[in-house]
This record gives structure tokens, C-alpha cells and sequence, in this order.
């Protein structure tokens, strides 16, 4: 049951995890200290035989988040563990090391969000820049709160410019 999982989390990794969340009998969120990433998911992958699946970024004003999502393919148990990272100098260990699986979406975190991915085998871009120059990503939203909601409905030229940029973007899909 993933409970006994919640408490091995509880005793095992006591300073280091910071909340769990029980979403039902098979699902679980684990929110850790950064620093612990690797000896949580080496417990996981090593001695527990879970699987990554993937990773997730999101930008919240304040901070990073990043769920890395595991599974224990023999019990249907997924474990998402979830970090938060500075805005102003969001990085972490890469797994990719540990974990081969995780390159490439490490990679797409890094283009999109502008996370660093400290000690990664291969950092160089996966996403064509596109639209975007080569210190932009397009999902961290630090500091680029309202632009096209708030500004464009009041008039101002910095919203017009900004509907009219994505205007011509969509028509280059």
C-alpha cells in the first residue's frame, strides 16, 4: 500500500522530506529538499526498483517546480517527487547520471524553463530557439506577469506590441 511507502519516507528521509500528499491507494506526492534528489531517487530506482517516467517543469512567480515522476510498474504505484527551486538561480542536480532516461527531458526543462541542470552529461539545446533568443525561455514566467492580458485591454504600446509579436508567431505555426 502507498502508505507504507509515506512512512518510509517519514523515517528514512526525515530532514530531507518536506511534505507528503496521499492522492489515493496507488498515488503519491513527495515534496523533498533539493539537495536530497539524487539519494531519494537512487533509494527509489536502486533498492526499491521504481522507474522514471518523465519530469515536469512549472514556473511560478516566486519559484521553480519541478515533479519528477517514478513507478513501481509491479505494484501500479506512482510516486511523483516534487521540488521548488529559487527564481533567481534555479538549478539542481541532474539525474541523468543516475537515471539515462532523464537527459533529454532535462534538457527540454533547461530550454524552456532556464533551469540548470547542474553535472549534465550533454547541456546543449534540444528545442530549435524558434522566436525566442538564445538567454529567453519561453516558460519561465518570472516578471512577465500580465503583459498581454493586463496591458493590451488598457491600450498601452508595450501590449500592443506584445499581441501584435504573437499574432505573428501563430501565423509562422
Amino acid at each position: 500500500m502507498i502508505k507504507q511507502m509515506e512512512e518510509i519516507f517519514r523515517t528514512e528521509f526525515s530532514t530531507d522530506v518536506l511534505e507528503t500528499t496521499v492522492l489515493n491507494h496507488k498515488r503519491m506526492v513527495v515534496k523533498i529538499r533539493p539537495a536530497a534528489l539524487l539519494e531519494i531517487v537512487n533509494f527509489l530506482t536502486e533498492d526499491r526498483r521504481y522507474r522514471f517516467i518523465i519530469a515536469s517543469g512549472v514556473s511560478h512567480p516566486e519559484h521553480f517546480e519541478i515533479l519528477y515522476h517514478l513507478s513501481d510498474d509491479t505494484k501500479g504505484y506512482i510516486l511523483s517527487i516534487q521540488v521548488e527551486l529559487p527564481a533567481e538561480k534555479p538549478e539542481i542536480e541532474s539525474l541523468a547520471n543516475l537515471v539515462p532516461a532523464a537527459n533529454w527531458i532535462e534538457r527540454e526543462i533547461h530550454d524552456l524553463f532556464g533551469i540548470t541542470f547542474l553535472n549534465h552529461p550533454n547541456m546543449v539545446p534540444l528545442i530549435a530557439s524558434g522566436n525566442w533568443g538564445p538567454d529567453e525561455h519561453p516558460y519561465a514566467t518570472q516578471g512577465r506577469r500580465g503583459i498581454v492580458a493586463g496591458s493590451a485591454a488598457e491600450g498601452s504600446s508595450s501590449g500592443q506590441k506584445e499581441n501584435s509579436r504573437l499574432r505573428n508567431i501563430n501565423k509562422d505555426l
